[in-house]
């Protein structure tokens, strides 16, 4: 799915979950909301550089424009993740999504790895 189609079917039934944009699809964001092409830069930098988790941080954005973006995206971050250790080292990472789903990822040791 290009990040054309993405943009357009999400903002139609759920919010947008700027984590799960690339750049190309932050930069169609700013542009369909009528923003200046570089606001893409400052997204992209509050989400990966900062690890912001509340639009409210992003100050270089005006109130309208964090209003805006906040009728229709989210940051989507886990909360936090139960981890399970068995005697190999092997570890499980169960984290609940923000649909209530939980999903399971598993990290094997091995050697220097």
């Amino acid at each position: 799915m290009s990040g054309h189609s993405a943009y357009h079917a999400s903002t139609k039934t759920q919010p947008i979950h700027l984590l799960s944009l690339d750049q190309k699809s932050v930069e169609e964001l700013v542009l369909n909301l009528g923003w200046p092409r570089f606001r893409a830069q400052q997204l992209l930098r509050w989400l990966y550089r900062h690890r912001t988790r509340d639009l409210e941080q992003m100050t270089d954005l005006s109130i309208s424009q964090r209003s805006q973006l906040a009728m229709i995206a989210r940051i989507g971050r886990l909360e936090g993740a139960q981890v399970f250790t068995s005697a190999d080292g092997t570890k499980k990472f169960l984290a609940r999504l923000h649909d209530g789903l939980v999903a399971e990822s598993v990290l094997i040791p091995d050697g220097q790895r």
